[in-house]
């Protein structure tokens, strides 16, 4: 019985703990529900521009890739220069 009731003190308290943080949380996630219901609004131009980054990303992140195919394959090139 004391196991259980010490168990159940534990929960209680853990239970009291959660709400206190949900509390403390709901500020935060109201101002982020406001900036969603906000962005949402936005017109149709401010979404371009995130359809440019998210194109931009992509080229860069391919850029990225081809220099490093570039510089591997100067380094082999000068690894088989030397071997020679």
């Amino acid at each position: 019985a004391r196991a259980a009731t010490a168990e159940a003190d534990r929960t209680a308290a853990a239970l009291a703990e959660a709400t206190e943080r949900r509390e403390a949380e709901l500020p935060a996630l109201n101002t982020l529900e406001q900036r969603l219901t906000a962005a949402q609004a936005a017109p149709a131009e401010d979404r371009v521009v995130v359809d440019c980054r998210d194109t931009l990303r992509s080229a860069a992140a391919t850029a990225a890739a081809a220099e490093m195919d570039a510089r591997l394959a100067v380094r082999t090139g000068e690894e088989r220069a030397r071997a020679r």
